[in-house]
């Protein structure tokens, strides 16, 4: 019977990006007291823009085996067509 290896990294270049992407983008994940219980990449959330007077924070759902989600929380009214 045939056993499945991992696919190595091809390249200390590879792992480079990786490691840059991931330094560059990601989150301190936090528990409902906002402390700090792990650190994620997440795409949708780094994509955001930011501003010096914020109507939204990410917050994070987590459950018990499971990855953390990310969810933007509104702290204001907001707009349709208004950026987050």
């Amino acid at each position: 019977m045939a056993r499945a290896t991992p696919q190595l990294v091809s390249s200390v270049e590879a792992i480079f990006e990786a490691l840059t992407c991931f330094g560059n983008n990601n989150f301190a994940v936090t528990d409902d007291l906002f402390l700090a219980v792990g650190a994620g990449c997440f795409p949708v959330g780094a994509s955001l823009n930011h501003c010096c007077r914020p109507n939204c924070l990410l917050a994070y759902e987590l459950l018990p085996g499971h990855l953390p989600v990310q969810a933007v929380r509104v702290m204001e009214p907001v707009l349709a067509g208004e950026e987050l």
